[in-house]
């Protein structure tokens, strides 16, 4: 599996930070276009941080963990949960995380953008 990340968003989120953002970008433009998990006015997309370490081997769950508490405490990213036994989090973009992806990754950050820019 290849991860990369943009490094415009690395440099204002950190590499971890833009990895994991661009990981949410994919997921939620996906579930956008298959008009699937809209709640509160957003899309959504869910993952458990167990499923989170086999996409990426180089973090553990604590990282996964402390990783999106910090977009969450950050304004970028909501973060909820079921509760009880279900570990599973689900995520969605802020306001102010959307605007920060659209204005690095104008492919993918919401699902709603046509044209990309060729090198």
């Amino acid at each position: 599996m290849t991860h990369s990340f943009e490094t415009g968003l690395a440099c204002k989120v950190g590499v971890n930070g833009a990895i994991f953002l661009q990981n949410l970008s994919f997921w939620i433009a996906k579930n956008k276009a298959n008009k699937r998990h809209l709640h509160e006015d957003r899309y959504w997309t869910y993952n458990s941080a167990a499923a989170m370490v086999e996409l990426f081997p180089y973090w553990n769950e604590r990282q996964i963990y402390h990783l999106a508490d910090t977009l969450v405490k950050d304004g970028l990213i909501l973060k909820r949960q079921k509760g009880g036994a279900d570990r599973t989090s689900w995520f969605a973009f802020t306001d102010k995380g959307l605007a920060l992806m659209k204005s690095h990754l104008t492919n993918l950050s919401d699902g709603t953008d046509k044209s990309v820019t060729s090198i």
